[in-house]
């Protein structure tokens, strides 16, 4: 075993060949490549409690016992199979772990439930009795992250997780909703989000919440029309308001793919808010961290307009003292991807926050 400061330098370079490559889609060359090798990578079934769940591996070739980590995006209807998660993964499994990414149907369906939660720790509960591992890793991204935290401070799934690292995730759901509705949204100590929200949100909030506006039999018309606008086909999301025969709806729904922001004056998105106020504290952190047994890294894009910083700062205020592995609000990040405008300063902020997480990440492996 090498000596403590040779790990610690050999998890510095691990992190700074993270960053140098991090949404690169061939993560095979280059530092990366030189310190830990190629990767293989393949779909599986891993049979959970609740039924079988397909995820998609991907670890070292070389052979040895690894650390896993389990890799879940927030809402995409590609989900683990997005070109973006393909090439994160890659590059964590680069840093010498196995990666896996659970295809989790309510994601992909652009939905939070409970569900997810339960399938989070299932598969951290699966992975670690499968490789004789003592703990779990967890990296989500997004509204994934909050999952994520939720599973893993879960009295039932909670001492199978090893860490956590939460990347641009919510505390508060409904807080983040009634933002995107134009109120305001504050950090412990009063800080205010630098900018104001994405209209992606927006057109997520109607897609989750269309049941409350949208006539039951003309559902899933309704969501196909935000899919498309929420995947960037504007053409198509205004063809496709042509299969609504309800005129409220489609007036709704047309306002909003010419303006986003034009929820915000609506009634029927408001009262959407209100009426799921349960469903959407039943999927957030907030009053839950409490239960964390497991170093807890939380790491935020400074402007980000989808789920403002504001709420890695309230999260790392909650979690237990000695479970707090570190929180980073940086310009590199904008919401989970590259932004512009960081500094180098920052940039060796985040090689030491994964460097942390890769030490942590090793402990107890055989």
């Amino acid at each position: 075993m090498l000596p403590g400061s040779q790990r610690h330098l050999l998890h510095l370079l691990g992190a700074t060949a993270f960053l140098l490559r991090l949404e690169r889609e061939d993560p095979r060359r280059g530092l990366g490549g030189v310190l830990f090798g190629p990767i293989d990578d393949w779909d599986d079934t891993l049979p959970l409690p609740s039924g079988p769940i397909g995820v998609r591996q991907y670890r070292p070739a070389r052979p040895g016992a690894v650390p896993a980590v389990i890799l879940v995006p927030g809402l995409h209807a590609n989900g683990a199979d997005d070109p973006r998660v393909r090439a994160l993964a890659r590059n964590l499994a680069m840093l010498g772990l196995r990666v896996v990414t659970p295809r989790i149907r309510q994601l992909a369906e652009l939905g939070l439930f409970r569900e997810g939660i339960e399938v989070i720790g299932e598969t951290a509960q699966h992975l670690a009795t499968a490789h004789d591992l003592p703990g779990v890793g967890f990296l989500g991204t997004s509204f994934g992250g909050g999952l994520g935290l939720l599973a893993a401070c879960d009295t039932a799934h909670a001492e199978r997780f090893s860490f956590v690292l939460a990347i641009g995730a919510h505390h508060d759901l409904e807080g983040v909703v009634r933002w995107y509705m134009g109120d305001d949204l504050r950090g412990p100590s009063g800080e205010v989000p630098p900018v104001p929200p994405d209209p992606y949100g927006i057109q997520i909030l109607a897609h989750m919440a269309a049941d409350t506006f949208v006539p039951p039999h003309e559902l899933c018309a309704a969501r196909r029309v935000l899919e498309l606008a929420l995947a960037d086909q504007a053409v198509e999301a205004r063809h496709a308001l042509g299969d609504l025969a309800d005129a409220e709806s489609k007036r709704l729904l047309s306002a909003l793919l010419d303006d986003p922001r034009s929820a915000q004056r609506e009634p029927a998105y408001r009262a959407a808010v209100d009426a799921g106020s349960a469903r959407l504290a039943a999927v957030s952190p907030r009053g839950r961290l409490g239960g964390a047994r497991c170093p807890v890294f939380l790491l935020h894009g400074a402007n980000d307009a989808i789920i403002p910083a504001v709420e890695t700062l309230r999260m790392a205020r909650e979690i237990p003292e000695p479970f707090r592995g570190g929180a980073v609000v940086t310009r590199y990040l904008g919401h989970v991807g590259r932004d512009s405008g960081s500094s180098w300063g920052e940039r060796w902020e985040l090689v030491q926050l994964m460097a942390r997480v890769l030490g942590v990440a090793r402990r107890g492996v055989r």
